[in-house]
C-alpha cells in the first residue's frame, strides 16, 4: 500500500469520525431537544384548549340551577363510599377538577423537562414559559383559596410514569385515587373548594368573575406554543372544534 493510499485512507477516516461525532454530541441532542418541546409543548396546548373551552361552557350554563349545584360538590363530604357517586352526581365537579390539574401537571412536566435542557432554544422558551404559567397561576390563585404554591402542588401530584415518559392522571385514574386514598382525596379537597366557590362567585352579580382571566392566561399561553412553532404538526382549529364537540354537555348530568 502507498504511502498516498494510507494518507488517504486516514483522511477519510477522520472525516467520518468528525461527522459522526458532530452529529452525535451536537446534532442529535439539539434535534432531541427539539422533539422534546413539541412532544410537551403540544400536550400543553391541548389541555389548556380543552380546560378553556370547559371553562367557557360552565360560564354559560351557570344560569341552570342543576348545573350551579353540580359544581358546589365537594367529594370528601359527598361521596358516601359510593363509588358510582364519580360518574354521576359529582361528575361534573370531578371532571372540572380533572382538567384544572391537567394543566397544573402538564406545566408542571414541561418546565421540569426544560430544565434539564442545555439547548438554547429550550433556555429560551423555558423564560418565556415561566412568565406565562405565572399569569395563569395568578388568574387561579389571586383573591382564592387556591394559592400559588397549591396550584403546582395540583401539578405535581396529578402525574404517574410511564417508563421514561410521564403524564397526568386519567380522570378514571383520579376518581379511584380519591375513593381509595383518603390523604389523597383531602389534598385535593381545596381544589374542589376553589370551584365550589367559583361557581358562587361567577353566579352573582357583584361576585369575581375569574373565569374570563383563567380563559385569557390560557389562551396567551398557547398562543405562546403556537408562535414558537411547538404544536408538531397539530392543526389548531381542527382539534379544537373536535375538543368542543366532545366536550361534556351540561344536560347529562344526573337529576
Amino acid at each position: 500500500m502507498t504511502i498516498s493510499s494510507v494518507v488517504s485512507i486516514l483522511t477519510f477516516a477522520l472525516g467520518a469520525f468528525t461527522s459522526l461525532g458532530f452529529y452525535k454530541y451536537y446534532l442529535e441532542p439539539l434535534q432531541a431537544a427539539s422533539a422534546l418541546r413539541k412532544k410537551y409543548g403540544t400536550a400543553v396546548w391541548i389541555a389548556c384548549k380543552e380546560l378553556d373551552v370547559h371553562l367557557t361552557r360552565v360560564k354559560k350554563t351557570l344560569g341552570d340551577y342543576q348545573v350551579f349545584v353540580s359544581l358546589l360538590k365537594i367529594p370528601a363530604n359527598d361521596w358516601q363510599e359510593n363509588i358510582d357517586w364519580f360518574t354521576k352526581d359529582g361528575f361534573y365537579s370531578m371532571v372540572t377538577a380533572h382538567k384544572i390539574a391537567q394543566v397544573s401537571a402538564w406545566i408542571y412536566i414541561y418546565q421540569q423537562e426544560l430544565l434539564f435542557s442545555r439547548a438554547r432554544k429550550s433556555r429560551e422558551l423555558l423564560e418565556k414559559l415561566y412568565s406565562h404559567a405565572s399569569a395563569v397561576r395568578k388568574a387561579f390563585s389571586e383573591g382564592s383559596c387556591l394559592w400559588p404554591e397549591y396550584f403546582n402542588g395540583v401539578g405535581s401530584q396529578y402525574i404517574e410514569a410511564l417508563g421514561e415518559f410521564s403524564r397526568p392522571l386519567s380522570f378514571s385514574a383520579f376518581c379511584f385515587r380519591c375513593a381509595s386514598d383518603k390523604k389523597f382525596l383531602k389534598f385535593y379537597e381545596q381544589l374542589h373548594m376553589f370551584i365550589h366557590l367559583m361557581a358562587k362567585d361567577e353566579r352573582e352579580p357583584g361576585g369575581r368573575h375569574r373565569i374570563d382571566d383563567i380563559s385569557g392566561s390560557l389562551r396567551d399561553l398557547m398562543t405562546l406554543l403556537e408562535d414558537q412553532k411547538l404544536l408538531a404538526g397539530v392543526k389548531t382549529a381542527e382539534i379544537g372544534q373536535d375538543i368542543v364537540n366532545r366536550t361534556f354537555d351540561v344536560n347529562q348530568i344526573a337529576r
